[in-house]
């Protein structure tokens, strides 16, 4: 009888053990579905779907959604919308992303690394901040800002601009980043900061004109140009 009694104990234990795992399959299974809708959302042109998946990514509490976004954001063939979208989900998820967030910049990967660095300028804690300015040991963000326009001649990397942006920005540097390249995804990182900051309207309104600085071309230059361009 003793005989008997443990085994059905151990059978019940087992049977507890194999109800948890299936639970867990099933959990990991219905998260996957979800997550991926929700990612596919992120690259909707419909803004509030795009903005409803952020929000429910950002409420997520899991590592599996820490380390998709991660994924999607450092991804160049994903869509502009999507890459950028994933990027503000882990910047809102705040203190609880920084960790990875940091192992990120560290990791080698140079595209994933600067979207870690831009979701880390966006949640602005002191530490994330921090590793920041250590990722750009060699570059002051309020010089950039300071200066944007010569470094906008310069035409070297967009990274420091986006975080100089996020850090120091206005309106008005806002509006010739936006001129200033055809890149689009670029772009598209200046109309999301105008958003956050309530300023869309503003930047919407800008218009381009020979003025504006030029990616790669000196304020020199360009005035040369500008002054031949008036003549004729």
């Amino acid at each position: 009888m003793p005989g008997l009694l443990r085994r059905r104990k151990w059978l019940f234990a087992m049977l507890a053990v194999l109800a948890v795992l299936v639970a867990a399959m099933v959990y990991m299974a219905v998260l996957g579905v979800r997550l991926n809708a929700l990612t596919d959302d992120l690259g909707n042109e419909d803004s509030q779907v795009r903005r409803a998946a952020v929000e429910k990514l950002a409420a997520t509490e899991s590592r599996i959604v820490i380390a998709r976004l991660i994924s999607i954001a450092a991804d160049d063939q994903r869509p502009n919308l999507m890459r950028l979208g994933a990027m503000e989900a882990l910047a809102r998820m705040g203190e609880d992303a920084v960790w990875p967030l940091v192992q990120i910049l560290h990791s080698g990967d140079k595209y994933a690394a600067q979207e870690a660095a831009m979701s880390l300028e966006m949640i602005g804690t002191a530490e994330a901040r921090r590793a920041v300015d250590e990722f750009l040991s060699e570059t002051d963000l309020e010089e950039v800002a300071r200066n944007y326009r010569s470094y906008i001649g310069r035409g070297r990397d967009f990274l420091p601009l986006r975080l100089a942006l996020e850090r120091f920005g206005t309106i008005e540097m806002a509006a010739d980043l936006k001129w200033c390249s055809g890149n689009g995804h670029f772009r598209q990182c200046v109309c999301n900061w105008a958003e956050r900051k309530g300023l869309s309207e503003e930047l919407k309104a800008s218009k381009n004109s020979l003025d504006r600085p030029r990616w790669g071309i000196s304020q020199q230059a360009a005035g040369t140009a500008a002054v031949g361009e008036h003549r004729r």
